[in-house]
């Protein structure tokens, strides 16, 4: 992979759930920032030995949104004194799991034939325990870590209403998260993503952006690029086009889909093939049958029919 800076550590932790490697990151200035901590089970203090670090070097958690795979080590880092920080759009999923569940999951559960109770006790206890945010962040929020290493907070909502990315502008550095997928996971899915249209305004602002390195959290993929958490110097543009090309054409599906749209689980599941099948082939999206997680897919196209 190669070194990104001196004072950025990837950390690679281990996600048992799914048998596969998440990477948080470390940023070091006079006092040292980790940009999200973790999934439920995972441990975020095992991915900091290899630097001779333990949780108490960590002063504050950015946390580029609220999904339990990216806060679920926040009580042990809080304990240990770090700060938590969110976006307010996203607060809730750290401080109310039960108003998080009941906003965000519940309409997509009844909608997949879900018993939505049953489901929401196995969200209250995958996300547990409740903490106070420390601070809630804005679009341009600028925080200074110390020693040259100030970091502003970029609002990018699509995934989640409260997505953001930590930009290092002098460094060109910007930690997105989920907040940018690319064409999605490996396995065919579409990316995940709450709010279409808000998503497109996001990518439409960073192709603005002088931006050297995209550091994500989950390897996405694009048209002629593989998997990878990291994009860099001449791929960055390249894959900014092509999360703005999948969404855009995502969309125009899924508003074809609108017209006849019945709601209901046999119907959730005839639309999201259909926009999938309506989709260029170059995109390399496959059926539900063939995709690992068909909830992700199944998610974007319900959200993208009901939002509006």
């Amino acid at each position: 992979m190669g070194e990104i800076h001196p004072n950025i550590e990837v950390l690679t932790v281990w996600w048992e759930q799914f048998q596969t490697t998440i990477e948080a990151y470390l940023i070091k200035g006079k006092v040292s920032a980790v940009v999200d901590t973790g999934a439920p089970g995972t441990s975020i203090a095992s991915a900091l030995e290899p630097f001779g670090l333990t949780l108490t070097d960590i002063d504050t958690a950015f946390l580029t949104h609220g999904h339990s795979d990216h806060i679920g080590g926040n009580a042990a880092v809080k304990a240990a004194g770090a700060k938590l920080m969110i976006h307010g759009d996203d607060a809730v999923f750290i401080e109310d799991h039960g108003r998080c569940f009941d906003a965000f999951f519940a309409p997509f559960v009844a909608a997949m034939g879900g018993a939505v109770e049953k489901e929401k006790g196995a969200f209250l206890k995958e996300m547990a325990p409740e903490l106070a945010v420390d601070r809630r962040l804005r679009d341009n929020d600028l925080i200074d870590l110390g020693g040259g290493v100030e970091i502003r907070v970029i609002h990018l909502p699509g995934h989640s209403s409260g997505s953001v990315g930590f930009y290092w502008e002098k460094e060109g550095l910007l930690f997105t998260g989920d907040s940018i997928q690319g064409l999605g996971t490996p396995d065919g899915s579409l990316p995940v993503l709450f709010d279409l249209s808000a998503y497109q305004k996001s990518l439409q602002r960073l192709m603005e952006m002088p931006i050297r390195y995209i550091l994500s959290y989950h390897p996405n993929r694009g048209v002629l690029l593989p998997p990878s958490t990291i994009r860099r110097g001449e791929e960055v543009k390249p894959y900014l086009r092509n999360c703005s090309e999948a969404v855009k054409r995502i969309a125009e599906a899924v508003e074809v889909e609108r017209r006849t749209w019945a709601r209901g689980e046999s119907a959730l599941f005839a639309a999201t093939d259909s926009v999938i099948k309506a989709l260029p082939k170059n995109l390399g999206y496959k059926p539900l049958a063939e995709q690992f997680v068909p909830p992700f897919s199944l998610g974007t196209v319900f959200w993208g029919l009901t939002r509006h």
